[in-house]
């Protein structure tokens, strides 16, 4: 919501933020699913996930 509740420049400034808005979204995600997965799996490369 930060991006766009600071869009300046009209229509190109919009896309602008809601290009920067959705990378920044993709890594935190990104970024929140590998910690999880390390969390809950580790870093056992031995890992077998049909047991």
């Amino acid at each position: 919501c930060y991006f766009g509740y600071n869009a300046s420049g009209g229509p190109v400034g919009v896309g602008e933020a809601v290009g920067v808005s959705m990378r920044a979204s993709l890594v935190a995600v990104a970024m929140l699913v590998l910690l999880a997965s390390l969390a809950l799996y580790g870093t056992d490369p031995n890992f077998n996930l049909t047991v």
